[in-house]
């Protein structure tokens, strides 16, 4: 399945409702962004990862919840369970693994600019399993989606990895800034 198969077919259909809430969500944190960098609170650079991280999770919440029909409970608690799956050949199955790890990556990249320096990657991690853990409730409460321990421990393993990936960028542009060199 290629990149724009997986956007075509997991791109919700939202209702104005929908769009309407997450355009106030996503208004509320633009418009908070600016009001923090006017008052010198943060750089421009941390308000647009603000931005962009607010854009992004409701990006996630409209493919993980929005975009599917409310059906019955389903809840698979068993951690690593997807791994035997694999080992039996079940079709389909280390895709979603890897793409549950690529879910929340960016966000993880984009937290360290939030904050406007390096993490460290258990900062990454635990947000992640926030995250996820989130998404997988709403899940399971909406009925919308399989909510499965496996979930939220690819997507914090993704987020941790975009939060070192993040944290060495940023560091990297800010060694450049102060003139600093590790080499």
């Amino acid at each position: 399945m290629d990149l724009f198969e997986i956007v075509t077919t997991y791109s919700p259909v939202l209702t104005a409702r929908e769009l309407l809430a997450g355009g106030l969500v996503l208004a509320a944190a633009v418009l908070g962004s600016v009001h923090l960098y006017h008052r010198k609170r943060i750089r421009a650079s941390q308000a647009a990862a603000i931005s962009a991280m607010t854009a992004f999770l409701l990006l996630v919440a409209g493919v993980t919840l929005l975009s599917r029909p409310p059906w019955e409970r389903s809840y698979e608690l068993m951690p690593f369970w997807s791994y035997g799956a694999i080992a039996r050949g079940m079709p389909g199955m280390l895709r979603e693994v890897v793409l549950n790890c690529i879910m929340l990556l960016p966000a993880g990249v984009l937290l360290p600019f939030i904050f406007g320096r390096p993490l460290r990657w258990h900062r990454g991690l635990l947000f992640g399993v926030v995250c996820s853990g989130c998404i997988e409730i709403a899940q399971l409460v909406s009925c919308r989606g399989l909510c499965e321990t496996d979930d939220v421990i690819h997507n914090s393993i993704g987020c941790m990895v975009g939060c070192v990936v993040g944290s060495w960028v940023i560091g990297r542009l800010q060694g450049r800034k102060t003139g600093d060199n590790d080499e």
